[in-house]
C-alpha cells in the first residue's frame, strides 16, 4: 500500500504544519508491514503562491477597515517553499517529499501520477469522479458553540462544508472525540465513518537533544507560567490574568510569559482590552507578552516553565498545541476542563472549571509548592514512540479499510 499524504489547506498557519508533521511521524513509526511507500505532498512557490503574497495585505486592509478599524496591511502568513524544505527536511528518508503548486488540484493529480493507493487527510472532499480512495478531515465545530464569534454567512459556511464533507467521505479523521461525537449530533444522518486518532504526545528528537536557553533573551530571570496560544477571544486569557493577579496578591513570585500572535481578526480591539484589563489589575511589570516566536524558541520556554497554561473555551484536539508539546516534554500542563481537554489521557495535567479564575489560582498555587522535575530524556522518547506508533497503525488500518471498501 502507498500511501500519499496531502498538505492542502493545512499550511497555513504553525498548528496545521504541524498537524501534518503529526501525522508523518505517526507514518514513519508504524510498524505495519502493508505500508510499502509513503509521500508527502508539499506546496511549491508557483503563481498563485506569489499572487497570494500581493494580495493579501491590501484584502486584510480593507477588511479591517470594513469593520470600523484603522486598515492594517498584514503580510501573507503562508509559508514559502524553502520553509517547508526545511520544516520537512527530517522526513526526506522516510517519505518522497514532493514539491508542487499551491492548489488542491495539483496535489491531488500528482498523487495520481505517483500511483499512491489512498491519499489523506482531505479538508475538501475531492471532485467527483477523482479516481482515489480518500479520507476526510474534520477540524472542530467551533461555530456552533460560540456562535459569538462568527457571521451568519461563516456559519453557514461551515454548516455546507461539514454536511458536504460528511455526506461524501467514506472514512473521515477527526483529532478528538468531541469532534466525533459533535459529527453524530449536528448531522446525525451522515454516512461517513469517523476515526478519532489516539492522543499521542511525542517530542521530536531535536527538541530533546537542545540546549537552546532563550530565557536571558526574554529576560526572565525568575520561574515562570507559559500560557502559548493566540490572542483570540475564545483562549480566554482573560480568566488567566485574574488567576494570576489573585496569584500575585496571595504572594506568588512566578511571572507570567505568553506568546502567541496577538490579532484576533474577528475582534481586532480585543488585544487593547486585555492590555487594558493587566494595567486594571497591577501586574503589567510581571507580564510579558513575546508575541509570535520562532517554534523552536517556543519548545525552548516550554522545556523551562513551571507549568503550561491552557484556559481555552474551545479546541478541535485535546489542549491544543501547546498541552501536546508539553506533555511531549514532560512539562506540568494546567487546562480548562472542557470536554475536549479531558481527553488528555497522559502526562501531568491539572484541570480547572472553565472561566473560572479562583479555581485556576488555586491550582497556580498548587503547582508551586510541586516545584519542578527534571526532565528524563530516554523515557519520555520511549514513551512518545509507543503513542505515536499506536497513532500510525490506526491511521494505517483506516487506510486499508479505504482502499477495501473502495
Amino acid at each position: 500500500m502507498r500511501v500519499g499524504l496531502l498538505s492542502y489547506g493545512f499550511t497555513g498557519w504553525g498548528g496545521g504544519v504541524d498537524f501534518v508533521r503529526y501525522v508523518a511521524s505517526a507514518l514513519t513509526d508504524t510498524q505495519s508491514k502493508s505500508l510499502e511507500g509513503k509521500a508527502l505532498f508539499l506546496p511549491g512557490d508557483d503563481f498563485l503562491f506569489n499572487f497570494k503574497k500581493i494580495i493579501y495585505p491590501m484584502r486584510s486592509a480593507l477588511m479591517s477597515a470594513m469593520k470600523g478599524a484603522s486598515p492594517v496591511f498584514q503580510k501573507y502568513p503562508g509559508y514559502s517553499e524553502r520553509n517547508f524544505r526545511e520544516i520537512f527536511s527530517d522526513f526526506s528518508e522516510s517519505f518522497d517529499l514532493i514539491y508542487c503548486g499551491s492548489s488542491y488540484k495539483s496535489q491531488l493529480d500528482l498523487a495520481c501520477n505517483y500511483k499512491m493507493n489512498v491519499v489523506l487527510p482531505c479538508m475538501v472532499p475531492p471532485a467527483p469522479g477523482f479516481p482515489l480512495p480518500w479520507i476526510g478531515y474534520l477540524y472542530d465545530f467551533q461555530h456552533k458553540y460560540l456562535t459569538y464569534l462568527f457571521d451568519e454567512n461563516e456559519v453557514k459556511r461551515r454548516d455546507d462544508d461539514f454536511a458536504l464533507m460528511l455526506g461524501t467521505a467514506r472514512h473521515i479523521i477527526v483529532n478528538s472525540q468531541s469532534v466525533a461525537n459533535d459529527a453524530n449530533d449536528f448531522f446525525p444522518a451522515h454516512s461517513a465513518k469517523v476515526h478519532v486518532l489516539p492522543f499521542s504526545p511525542c517530542p521530536q528528537q531535536s527538541w530533546l537533544e537542545s540546549n537552546l536557553d532563550v530565557r536571558s533573551k526574554f529576560g526572565l530571570v525568575k520561574p515562570y507560567y507559559l500560557v502559548s496560544n493566540q490572542f483570540w477571544k475564545h483562549k480566554d486569557h482573560a480568566t488567566v490574568f485574574r488567576a494570576y493577579a489573585r496569584y500575585i496578591l496571595a504572594g506568588g513570585d512566578a511571572l507570567l510569559v505568553c506568546t502567541g500572535g496577538t490579532k484576533d481578526y474577528r475582534f481586532p480591539e480585543y488585544y487593547g482590552e486585555l492590555m487594558g484589563l493587566i494595567n486594571e489589575l497591577r501586574i503589567s511589570d510581571k507580564v510579558r507578552i513575546l508575541g509570535h516566536i520562532p517554534k523552536i524558541e517556543q519548545i525552548a520556554l516550554i522545556k523551562k516553565a513551571r507549568s503550561v497554561v491552557q484556559p481555552t473555551l474551545f479546541e478541535g484536539g485535546p489542549g491544543g498545541g501547546a498541552s501536546y508539546d508539553a506533555i511531549a516534554l514532560g512539562v506540568p500542563v494546567i487546562a480548562s476542563d472542557i470536554p475536549v481537554n479531558l481527553e488528555m489521557n497522559c502526562g501531568d495535567v491539572t484541570f480547572f472549571r472553565a472561566g473560572d479564575d479562583q479555581h485556576l489560582f488555586e491550582a497556580f498555587v498548587d503547582q508551586d509548592r510541586m516545584g519542578i522535575l527534571e526532565m528524563d530524556v530516554e523515557s519520555l522518547w520511549m514513551a512518545g514512540i509507543r503513542r505515536r506508533r499506536l497513532c500510525g497503525d490506526v491511521l494505517v488500518d483506516i487506510a486499508e479499510q479505504a482502499i477495501d471498501r473502495n
